[in-house]
C-alpha cells in the first residue's frame, strides 16, 4: 500500500515573513573565472525592496513559501478498514451503459462464502416473485431457485459485508435491504426480469443498484446475463464463447466464480429506468450455485416518499403528427438493440425512438415526456 505524505508544518508567522525576504541572486566574480554563484541576501529593511515582479507569487503578490523540511507518513494499511477500501486492479468491465454493470474480483473470501452458506441453509424455502401489481410476493414458474434472507447487521459477518457493499455501491447501509441467499440446483434458474418495482409504492423508493455476490459456483451454466445487450465481438473472435453456456450466449454475462461480486445499475444517471438492466440466472448445467443478493434504494429504505426520487428525462427528439412513437415501450425495445435486430417493425412504429425524426429535439426535463 502506498503511504500518504503529508506535510507537517511546524513553522511559525514570524519565521513565515523571514523567508519571504530570502531572494537568490546571480553574480559573477573574476576571481572564480566569470563562474556564477548565488549568494542569499537577508532583507532586513522594508527600505531594501529589491523582488521583482517575476519574484513574487501571481495571486497574493509575494514569492512561493518553500517546501517543508519534514514530513509525517500515514499507512492506509493499518488505519484505514477493508471494509473501505476497493482494489480498482479487480475489477472487470461488463457493460458500460445499458446497464452499467461492473464484476470485483475476489469481493468475498472463501472463509466468508462457506459461513454464509452455513448460517441460511436451514432456513430455505420456495423462491418468489414481486408481484407487479401490488408489490407482494408471489410465487412463478420464472424463479425455480429455493432461499432465505439474513436481516441487516445480523451478525458480524453480515455487518462487515454490508459495510463493503456500502462502498462498492457509494450509497449508505441503511438504503440496503436484507440479504437474500439463494440456492440454484441443476436446471433451476431466475429468467429475465427486472429488479426495480412497477407498483406505486415500490415507485415510491425504488431500487436503483444491485450487487449479486456468489458463494458457490456451479461445475457449468449459471451466469448472470443481460439479454437487452450484444454479445461482445471478442467473444466470438476469441473463441470464449465455449467458457459460457447456451443462455449465457444471449448477451453480455459474468460467469460465476466464488468469491466474485457482480453490480450493476437499474437506473440511469438521471433516475430513469434502464431498461437495459433486465438480467437472467442462467439454468444450472452441472453442479450447485449459490448467491448472496443485495438491493439498494434510492432514498433509506424506511423513507418511502416519492417526492425525494426526483427523475431527470433525458431530452431526444420530438414527437410530430408525422413522426412518433406507437407504443410507450418503444424507448425500452430501442434501448434493447430492437431498431437493428427488427427494423421492420421499429422503423415504422417507433420511429422517435429510433430517431427516424428530423427537425424538432426535446429538451431534458424532470416532468416525464409524452412519446406516444
Amino acid at each position: 500500500m502506498m503511504a500518504n505524505l503529508v506535510p507537517s508544518l511546524e513553522k511559525e508567522e514570524e519565521e513565515e515573513e523571514e523567508e519571504e525576504n530570502v531572494l537568490v541572486v546571480p553574480f559573477s566574480s573574476s576571481s572564480t573565472s566569470k563562474k556564477e554563484e548565488e549568494i542569499l541576501i537577508k532583507s532586513t529593511s522594508a527600505d531594501m525592496d529589491i523582488e521583482t515582479e517575476e519574484d513574487l507569487h501571481p495571486f497574493r503578490g509575494r514569492k512561493p513559501r518553500p517546501p517543508p523540511e519534514k514530513f509525517t507518513t500515514r499507512n492506509e494499511a493499518t488505519t484505514t478498514s477493508p471494509e473501505h477500501v476497493l482494489d480498482p486492479n479487480r475489477m472487470q468491465i461488463i457493460s458500460l451503459d445499458h446497464p452499467r454493470a461492473f464484476l470485483y474480483k475476489r469481493f468475498m473470501t472463501d472463509e466468508e462464502c462457506d459461513f454464509l452458506i452455513d448460517h441460511s441453509k436451514s432456513r430455505m424455502s420456495k423462491s418468489g416473485v414481486v408481484d407487479a401489481e401490488t408489490g407482494g410476493t408471489a410465487k412463478s414458474d420464472i424463479r425455480t431457485s429455493t432461499g432465505s434472507f439474513v436481516g441487516i447487521g445480523a451478525n458480524d459477518l453480515m455487518k462487515k459485508l454490508e459495510k463493503r457493499v456500502a462502498t462498492f455501491s457509494m450509497l449508505p447501509v441503511k438504503h440496503q435491504e436484507a440479504t437474500q441467499v439463494l440456492r440454484y440446483e441443476v436446471k433451476q434458474e431466475y429468467r429475465a426480469h427486472y429488479d426495480y418495482f412497477f407498483h406505486k409504492g415500490g415507485m415510491a423508493n425504488n431500487r436503483i443498484v444491485t450487487i449479486l455476490m456468489y458463494l458457490h459456483e456451479p461445475e457449468f451454466g449459471g451466469e448472470t446475463v443481460f439479454p437487452n445487450t450484444e454479445v461482445p465481438l471478442e467473444r466470438a473472435e476469441k473463441g470464449w464463447g465455449k467458457n459460457f453456456s447456451e443462455c449465457g450466449n444471449r448477451g453480455r454475462a459474468a460467469v460465476v466464480r466464488k468469491g466474485d461480486a457482480l453490480i450493476f445499475w437499474s437506473m440511469k444517471p438521471g433516475g430513469e429506468l434502464d431498461p437495459g438492466s433486465s438480467h437472467a440466472g442462467c439454468p444450472v448445467v452441472r453442479g450447485e450455485k449459490w448467491t448472496a443478493t443485495k438491493w439498494i434504494h434510492v432514498n433509506p429504505t424506511n423513507q418511502w416518499n416519492q417526492n425525494n426520487h426526483k427523475v431527470h428525462y433525458a431530452g431526444g427528439p420530438a414527437n410530430s403528427e408525422t413522426c412518433k412513437d406507437t407504443n410507450a415501450a418503444c424507448p425500452g425495445w430501442a434501448e434493447g438493440g430492437e431498431c437493428t435486430a427488427n427494423p421492420g417493425f421499429m422503423v415504422n412504429s417507433c420511429k422517435v425512438s429510433c430517431r427516424q425524426c428530423v427537425g424538432g429535439w426535446r429538451d431534458g426535463s424532470y416532468t416525464k415526456p409524452v412519446l406516444s
